[in-house]
């Protein structure tokens, strides 16, 4: 019997909650009550020299213990997954390894550790990478330095997400890490750039350190030229990480297909389910209004590198809605690394989508003309429609406009003719005519192509 970083989860859970139904703590951390329960007991065991049978009064117990995270972390085992983590952020950064200190470090035997380096090339795999042995030198790494620096991304990432549960030894090398690459720059220089909302998820600040820490270098010279990252990081780091920031999440796997595929699916069974959760279709506005993309990718790549998201933990207070509980649930069965935060974030954002959409549901989107003639207006209407994914209430006389506009409200007004509706205080979009051609030609064939 050992604690780990499981136990800290559970400890936190009880510490910063007010639920007191185990049913929905066991949902919130993915496991079993039956765990659940051999978590409480062993931190009882451990860490009060109890042994109270009782799950409501042994629950009690524990949230009344002063210092039961800091208790626990003091005699915190690292796990075969963390001995992993640990050796593949070694050889990550440091780019060889002695095997003999590596063992005494994790004070494991050799064949253990062996065990453990199997785990570790299926991974370095991924990414076209191995390890090769060297005599009076130990494990190198061998591949392209870009696809190192890809996998370091994702490590650096899960490293900050967990950091709060990981074993001491994790926290040390990664601490020495950041202290190496200057993150107290790179932290204070992140918040002050300007990125586009479309590339923003709720971890986006983490996401653009790693990237920093991973990428600090130049592009086309990678393996000779290095940017040192000081207080001036902010002018280049656009220019630098931002590109790489960009592919990474689109080619989060290093096969790209399989990357496709799985964000298809997600994308599909999220489309599918939201529809019968809300009543509310999302088919059509589901790439221009809702950034579920981006979520969905942070989803996948806390899968792909198998990150225990506890994010939740620190806004938990009192219980969530049933509605989220059940959200949450139902998405997990498809997408394994949601969490009640995921539910939380992804509830509110529809509530808050179908609340604008109520409140712009009475406003009217038009079409105006005037010199256009009427024989080829519903036509050129028709066609504008299905180019910009649209659907007009009523087209409209620019002459007239002025008079529709006192009977109705308006949210849009499309055109093909310049016109002057600056003062009328509402979007208006001037349609290029060249789309409309476009369109015309390719739905009868180019001949010439």
């Amino acid at each position: 019997m050992y604690l780990t970083s499981k136990h800290i989860q559970v400890a936190l859970i009880l510490k910063k909650s007010q639920i007191n139904d185990y049913k929905i703590l066991t949902r919130m951390l993915n496991i079993t009550p039956s765990t659940f329960f051999s978590y409480l007991r062993d931190i009882e065991t451990i860490i009060l020299k109890k042994d109270e049978p009782d799950v409501k009064i042994l629950m009690k117990d524990l949230k009344e213990t002063s210092n039961l995270v800091h208790l626990i972390k003091s005699q915190q085992n690292i796990t075969k997954d963390e001995r992993v983590l640990y050796i593949i952020f070694k050889i990550l950064t440091a780019r060889v390894i002695n095997v003999t200190r590596l063992s005494e470090n994790l004070n494991v035997t050799r064949r253990t550790l062996n065990y453990d380096l199997d785990k570790v090339k299926l991974k370095l795999e991924r990414y076209n990478l191995s390890l090769v042995s060297f005599k009076n030198i130990g494990l190198n790494i061998v591949g392209e330095e870009i696809n190192i620096r890809r996998m370091l991304l994702g490590y650096i990432l899960k490293i900050f997400i967990e950091k709060d549960f990981l074993p001491k030894i994790i926290r040390n090398e990664f601490a020495s890490f950041l202290k190496r690459n200057n993150y107290k720059f790179i932290k204070k220089n992140i918040p002050s750039l300007e990125m586009e909302v479309e590339d923003s998820f709720y971890y986006n600040e983490l996401a653009l350190i790693s990237a920093c820490l991973a990428f600090s270098c130049n592009s086309d010279e990678m393996e000779t030229e290095v940017y040192y990252i000081n207080d001036k990081f902010s002018i280049i780091i656009l220019k630098i990480v931002e590109p790489y920031f960009r592919k990474i999440l689109k080619y989060r796997y290093y096969e790209p297909d399989i990357y496709s595929d799985k964000l298809k699916e997600y994308e599909e069974y999220f489309k599918n389910i939201i529809p019968k959760f809300f009543g509310f279709n999302i088919q059509n506005i589901f790439q221009k209004k809702v950034p579920i993309r981006k979520w969905l990718v942070f989803l996948l790549i806390k899968e792909i590198f198998e990150i225990n998201d506890f994010y939740f933990l620190n806004i938990l207070k009192n219980n969530f809605s049933e509605k989220i509980d059940l959200l949450t649930n139902k998405l997990k069965k498809k997408l394994p690394r949601i969490t009640i935060y995921d539910g939380f974030v992804i509830y509110f954002f529809i509530l808050n989508l179908l609340s604008i959409e109520k409140e712009n549901s009475s406003k009217k989107i038009i079409f105006i003309y005037e010199n256009i003639p009427k024989i080829l207006i519903n036509d050129l209407v028709k066609t504008i429609e299905i180019i910009y994914s649209i659907k007009f209430d009523n087209i409209i006389r620019f002459k007239l406009l002025g008079k529709y506009l006192k009977n109705n409200q308006v949210s849009s007004i499309y055109s093909l003719e310049n016109f002057n509706v600056s003062e009328k205080n509402m979007n208006y979009m001037k349609i290029s005519i060249s789309d409309i051609l476009i369109s015309k030609q390719n739905k009868r064939g180019c001949i010439s192509c």
